[in-house]
């Protein structure tokens, strides 16, 4: 699946004997999933506005800018995001998200027939395509099982992508065909969250004890009970 290549892990910078070098673990297999990215068009849709959401912060700051140089053409699909919100952002993300925005109705049909398509959040919410592209994927997730509209909804797409294993199982075991789902975690960029060289620094006597960051919205949903258990636990 396209999914196996996009869940490789890509590496960015330079050598671990260097500085600090950025990192991005971004999803596991280099098959022909990397052929087809290369060679063909891909239109990643997110229908949300620009803030720092998870779905925002999760495609347009994060797959995005990795796969940007990766792939013949990427087309991010979301309404453009206001310059004093751009100005928030580091220059390259700025740049890379620049560089792939477009509207949903910059790209024509025929040239969405040619690409490869990624329909981000709730299923039911995916395009409905005069012409069939060459390859449809629905990012899902959810706290639970899915409403079985969207599970129909979901049903319609080549290849099914979930950020965890707990999801994959979840989602296998409501009907989903197995081999259409692949897991796609999120990314994570080292030079920004570099546990071993907070661990180093530790050892070294420059600090005392852990330090515990979590950012989240408050509320019941995000787990902030299972959080606080696992501090007081540590």
């Amino acid at each position: 699946s396209i999914g196996r290549w996009f869940a490789h892990v890509l590496q960015l910078g330079t050598e671990a004997s260097g500085p600090p070098a950025k990192i991005r673990v971004f999803m596991a297999s280099p098959t022909t999933g990397a052929a087809v990215f290369s060679s063909h068009p891909v239109e990643w849709r997110i229908p949300i506005g620009c803030d720092f959401s998870g779905f925002f912060v999760e495609v347009a700051l994060g797959f995005i800018p990795v796969l940007r140089p990766r792939v013949s053409s990427l087309y991010l699909l979301q309404t453009r995001c206001p310059d004093s919100f751009l100005a928030q952002l580091p220059a390259d993300e700025a740049h890379a998200y620049l560089s792939a925005q477009v509207a949903d109705h910059d790209r024509s049909a025929s040239e969405t027939a040619g690409s490869i398509v990624i329909e981000h959040g709730n299923p039911c919410l995916m395009r409905q395509f005069p012409l069939r592209p060459l390859h449809v994927v629905a990012r899902l997730m959810s706290e639970g099982m899915l409403p079985l509209d969207q599970l129909r909804c979901a049903e319609a797409a080549d290849e099914i992508w979930v950020p965890t294993q707990w999801h994959r199982d979840l989602f296998e075991a409501q009907g989903l065909p197995p081999a259409r789902l692949s897991v796609v975690p999120e990314f994570v960029d080292t030079q920004l969250f570099r546990p071993r060289a907070a661990a180093a620094a530790r050892r070294r006597g420059r600090r005392g004890g852990a330090t515990f960051l979590s950012v989240f919205k408050w509320e019941r949903r995000k787990g902030w009970d299972v959080l606080l258990e696992a501090y007081w636990r540590e």
